[in-house]
């Protein structure tokens, strides 16, 4: 049933973009020209054209697929609460559609893809069994098969009972990394070492990336950085990144600059998985829409960084 869900799902949307007089959508990330080292706002007729974002557009790593979570309130009601994807079909993208794996009973939000792309982490307050009458938010994921997706699965207790809200990220090795205030002695951003097919009790993260209000964390495949959100006083919410030596040591978290930040909130960073574009949430345009940049500072910044061992 999944499978069929998932193809009728995929063929209407097809169906509806050829008909609704929508712009033909062709070639890699949506049709969208590339932006150079400076933020610009991506695809808004298209991904936030009726409701601003709570989740930022993530793509498969074929680049063919891309899923993202509308954010409801500002008078948006259509298609809140679900994730909404888009699929290029011989080069051409279907109309935006609710996922299959999306409930009608229950939200779903807040897509994070692995860097292989076999896996989809969202956030849902639906009950993680039949039997379970835990409607707290929880962390749960979906598995590729083949051109579908398995039914949801909840990452467990030691992750849920802690988990509070919003964005987490996922290495190649499937290590989740979030953010947490709920039942634990500090908030900031833990770690959950994914070994032998369990999550394990989440570690904190030091001082480098947790000193100040730190959140909303994007986690490179390889583990070796991280680009995070903190609140500032002056500026709101603004994205830092942290590089991991060869010891395993965090430095201090750098702020990305006036180039990236703006004076209002800029949240929710994704990094694509062929590395090239920065992808992340700003209100600078009044409400949550997703900007886009090359992802070439990185190195830079990495290799400007005299505290990393070579």
């Amino acid at each position: 049933m999944i499978t069929i869900g998932l193809l009728v799902v995929a063929s209407t949307g097809l169906v509806l973009s050829q008909q609704s007089g929508v712009p033909t959508l062709t070639g890699a990330y949506l049709g969208q020209e590339p932006p150079g080292e400076t933020p610009e706002l991506f695809a808004a007729d298209v991904i936030t054209e009726n409701c601003p974002l709570h989740g930022t557009p993530v793509f498969t790593p074929d680049s063919k697929e891309v899923y993202w979570g509308p954010l409801s309130g500002n008078g948006c009601e259509e298609k809140t609460d679900e994730i909404l994807f888009m699929r290029m079909v011989e080069n051409v993208w279907t109309e935006p559609a609710v996922v299959a794996f999306s409930s009608r009973f229950w939200d779903s939000d807040d897509p994070a893809m692995s860097p292989d792309g076999t896996r989809i982490y969202f956030t849902t307050h639906r009950p993680s069994g039949l039997l379970s009458f835990d409607f707290d938010e929880k962390v749960m994921y979906v598995e590729r098969e083949g051109e579908t997706w398995s039914s949801p699965r909840d990452v467990g207790s030691v992750v849920n009972s802690m988990f509070r809200h919003w964005q987490v990220s996922v290495s190649r090795d499937y290590d989740l990394y979030f953010h947490a205030e709920r039942n634990v002695d500090e908030p900031g951003i833990y770690v959950s070492e994914y070994v032998g097919g369990e999550y394990q009790a989440p570690k904190r993260l030091p001082d480098a990336i947790n000193s100040g209000s730190s959140y909303h964390p994007y986690i490179a495949p390889d583990e070796s950085f991280m680009i995070f959100v903190r609140t500032l006083a002056e500026t709101g919410d603004d994205l830092f990144i942290s590089f991991r030596g060869s010891t395993g040591e965090w430095t201090e978290a750098e702020n990305l600059g006036d180039g990236i930040n703006s004076p209002n909130h800029d949240f929710c960073p994704n990094v694509t998985p062929d590395g090239r574009y920065l992808f992340f949430i700003s209100q600078r345009d009044g409400y949550n829409k997703a900007y886009w940049l090359e992802a070439t500072f990185i190195e830079r910044m990495r290799s400007n960084d005299d505290r990393l061992v070579p």
